[in-house]
């Protein structure tokens, strides 16, 4: 961290960040409602955008929470405590747009009589509110089952097991894949196929302990799940791992490698 975005942490943790101190004015005003513009990636809807909102509706009880977002985002912020989502028609990541900009293409300016947040900085805000932030936290909506049917095997009923590496795999987007080193490419899918074959082989008997083994593996060294520094590649490694047990509340957590790092596990 710089010693500019230190001082500008240690200002925000006394005096509030531009979030917390629009809270504050909107909780003086009694306001009840709150509106987000968000042309941003989908990750930080849940790791940042989330927790803002619980935030919010910690300062403002029975506030409405609204969001202005692209068509792409919409289905993700469902999952949240979003009760109102105005999707700005032909919006796309890579302009460079601000809310005023983007309303003008609604009817009307949602943000007329709201908190408006125009330019949420999620980073900003964890940074100044460290653990006092809430914990992440999406609502799966029952619809969205409809989703899967096309995947699902109808001969077979047992519990899924979904295996994702980031490389896409339909028969739409996989082909757009590219990359300078054709290594990469492979790599990735052998990570994906790697991994649903460890997680298929203890169907039945899978716990968290056994997925983090999973996740140790080093067959195809020194590509594959858990990564090493090596010649080829010394500046790529394993930071991390994790496994969940949701119903349990319960998130384990290697620092480094998991082949050579004892799991730390923290209740949610």
């Amino acid at each position: 961290m710089s010693l500019a975005r230190h001082w500008r942490t240690l200002r925000d943790r006394v005096a509030g960040d531009p979030f917390e101190r629009a809270l504050a004015r909107a909780a003086h005003e009694r306001r009840d409602r709150i509106v987000f513009y968000w042309n941003r990636g989908l990750g930080d809807i849940a790791l940042g955008l989330a927790p803002m909102f619980a935030r919010a509706a910690e300062r403002l009880p029975g506030a409405a929470i609204e969001v202005i977002t692209r068509a792409d985002l919409e289905e993700t912020f469902r999952l949240t405590r979003a009760s109102r989502i105005h999707v700005v028609p032909g919006l796309a990541r890579e302009e460079g747009i601000g809310a005023a900009t983007a309303c003008a293409r609604l009817p009307l300016d949602p943000r007329e009589g709201a908190v408006a947040i125009d330019a949420p900085d999620p980073t900003r805000w964890l940074a100044a509110a460290g653990r006092r932030a809430a914990p992440p936290r999406l609502a799966w909506r029952g619809e969205f089952d409809a989703l899967a049917v096309p995947l699902a095997d109808p001969g077979d009923r047992r519990p899924w097991i979904a295996v994702h590496a980031n490389t896409p795999c339909g028969s739409t987007t996989a082909p757009l894949e590219h990359h300078p080193l054709p290594i990469k490419l492979k790599d990735s899918r052998y990570r994906m196929d790697r991994l649903r074959e460890l997680l298929e082989a203890e169907r039945g008997r899978l716990t968290a302990q056994r997925a983090m083994m999973c996740l140790a593996d080093h067959s195809h060294y020194p590509w594959g799940l858990c990564r090493h520094p090596a010649e080829a590649e010394p500046g790529f490694c394993t930071t991390a791992a994790v496994v969940v047990e949701p119903t349990l509340g319960l998130l384990h957590v290697t620092r480094g490698n998991p082949c050579s790092n004892w799991p730390a596990t923290y209740a949610l």
